[in-house]
């Protein structure tokens, strides 16, 4: 009997200690699950020009596997554009060296810079006269440093992605020099309740990455434009106050 009623407890202690092990297995199992899908949403969130925040370096935006509509006619813009001025330098030069394929890619990266630029001056309410195509893209292209670009792009040498800010405040500072008021390429008007929020949106996306910012705060964007704050100076405001990561710094 004693032998028996030993035997039994061993069996129960097995029991439990295999029941014990199958329940660390199953909360392994589903840690291992929830790191997963969070590095899914991690893969997802990034976009182009943003920082991997556990490997603390740029994106690079030649691996961007996806791209929205302005994104395409930015690039399809830009390659019209080195079409038509192939007999000029830097592009002359460029596709003798490299080449219209790599040409291609290079355009592509370019035409996001020309669309982030067009959004930026668009939230300083700026409106345009002249062609996005013919005139807005070949401006921008006039002030990229191409080589940068090729380094970038095709060689995996540096980073290049410039400051939109510094370079539409380029553009705006050349063509007020250079080019009669009458003439001008976009000249700026008072901007009504929407567009000063559609605005807003633009400057929150290109900031913070994070366009409903503005709808999250509409009583503060009311007040801003009440005031004569410019869309960059309040969604960078608002950005600031509750302590969003800007888009293209996540590690500063």
């Amino acid at each position: 009997m004693a032998q028996f009623i030993g035997e039994v407890i061993v069996r129960a202690k097995i029991t439990t200690a295999t029941h014990d092990i199958a329940t660390q297995i199953t909360k392994d199992l589903a840690a291992d699950v929830a790191a997963e899908v969070d590095l899914i949403g991690l893969v997802h969130e990034v976009k182009p020009g943003d920082v991997y925040p556990d490997k603390g370096e740029k994106a690079r935006f030649a691996d961007t596997q996806s791209f929205d509509y302005a994104q395409v006619e930015g690039a399809l813009c830009v390659f019209e554009h080195i079409i038509e001025s192939r007999d000029e330098e830097p592009y002359k030069e460029l596709l003798e060296g490299f080449g219209w394929s790599a040409m291609r890619m290079v355009a592509v990266q370019a035409g996001d810079i020309c669309d982030r630029a067009f959004k930026h001056m668009e939230s300083l309410g700026y409106e345009f006269t002249g062609a996005y195509d013919w005139e807005f893209v070949p401006d921008v292209c006039r002030h990229l440093d191409w080589n940068a670009l090729f380094n970038d792009n095709q060689y995996n040498n540096g980073r290049y992605d410039p400051n939109i800010d510094e370079l539409v405040n380029v553009l705006i500072t050349a063509e007020m020099a250079t080019v009669e008021p009458g003439k001008r390429l976009f000249h700026k008007e008072e901007m009504t309740a929407d567009d000063y929020i559609k605005a807003c949106r633009a400057e929150a996306e290109r900031q913070w990455g994070y366009g409903d910012l503005v709808s999250d705060h509409p009583e503060h964007i009311t007040a801003a434009m009440e005031a004569g704050q410019t869309p960059t100076e309040i969604t960078y405001e608002l950005g600031k106050q509750f302590d969003l990561t800007p888009r293209d710094a996540y590690l500063g």
